[in-house]
Parts: structure tokens; C-alpha cells; sequence
């Protein structure tokens, strides 16, 4: 069984404990404000244990292949050829190849 980016089953995910206390998938709210000021500065960001997807993978359900990552690294071999006359730093795209995640 493979998790499709997941980082676990369907049924075996759950919502974030990190972020959700916040109310909110995937990030995390801050507010900080200094003495003696009327500012308040509020920051969010991305939630570091589930990366922003709201939910994980159980305890000992996660996925094993990616481990509960979401992603696989692995090494591949690609070739091209270089067109004749190519300028000094061309650049040629492989599609589907490369450091890709899941879209959330």
C-alpha cells in the first residue's frame, strides 16, 4: 500500500495536535507585543510537524515507504542531449523530475 503523498492511510491520519490547538490547519499563530507600546505584532507560519497539511499520520501508522515524509528520495539517472550550438548557460527542464512535494 502506498500513501499517495499522504504520509499514511486515509484512515489512519489524524489532525494535526500541533497546529489545531491554534484553530487554524496548518499554521501556527504567535502575538507578541512590547512594553510600553500600543503594537501588537501577530505572525503565522507553517506548522513544522505537519507542513502545512493540517494532519499526520498516527503513531505508529505512518506510511512505510516515505515513513510519514510524504515524499521519497531516491536516485535517478537522466540524459539528454545538448543541442548543438547551445548558449553557455542554457538551461533544458526535466518535467516531472526533481524535488517535488505534495500539493496540499
Amino acid at each position: 500500500t502506498v500513501c499517495k503523498g499522504r504520509g499514511g492511510l486515509a484512515q489512519d491520519m489524524i489532525d494535526c495536535p500541533m497546529c489545531a490547538e491554534q484553530g487554524e490547519d496548518g499554521t501556527l499563530t504567535t502575538a507578541s507585543s512590547k512594553q510600553y507600546t500600543e503594537f501588537v505584532t501577530t505572525t503565522k507560519k507553517t506548522c513544522p510537524m505537519c507542513k502545512g497539511f493540517g494532519e499526520v499520520a498516527a503513531p505508529g501508522k505512518q506510511c512505510p515507504n516515505c515513513n510519514g515524509k510524504r515524499v521519497l528520495s531516491q536516485r535517478a539517472r537522466l540524459e539528454m542531449i545538448l543541442p548543438a550550438g547551445a548558449p553557455e548557460g542554457h538551461r533544458h527542464t526535466f518535467p516531472k523530475e526533481g524535488n517535488a512535494a505534495p500539493l496540499r
